[in-house]
């Protein structure tokens, strides 16, 4: 069942030019449309692809020049929060913001 939680983040509603955050029903927030769709949106925040959040391998040569004796990549779980009004202090960033959690 695709449809918001009643009080949550709304997939089709917006905050000052930002989306609100799908959030599925209780005990399918989880399920993968709705992790699908926050990933879309992270993504189009980001401006580009984030392929290793849907849990593509990486290349180990990636890390070269970034890190000594590397053993490997750990994937842990990461979450949104926003929409955010945030002063970054400056007018590269803007102030209000999805936050990688």
């Amino acid at each position: 069942m695709m449809e918001d939680r009643e009080g949550d983040s709304g997939a089709d509603g917006s905050t000052d030019g930002l989306t609100k955050l799908p959030r599925g029903p209780r005990g399918e927030d989880h399920d993968g449309p709705w992790v699908e769709r926050r990933r879309a949106l992270a993504e189009g925040a980001a401006g580009g692809g984030l392929p290793f959040l849907g849990g593509t391998p990486v290349p180990t040569k990636s890390a070269q020049g970034n890190v000594e004796n590397l053993v490997g990549f750990a994937q842990v779980p990461v979450g949104l929060a926003g929409p955010l009004r945030v002063d970054f202090g400056c007018d590269s960033v803007p102030e209000l913001s999805l936050i990688h959690i």
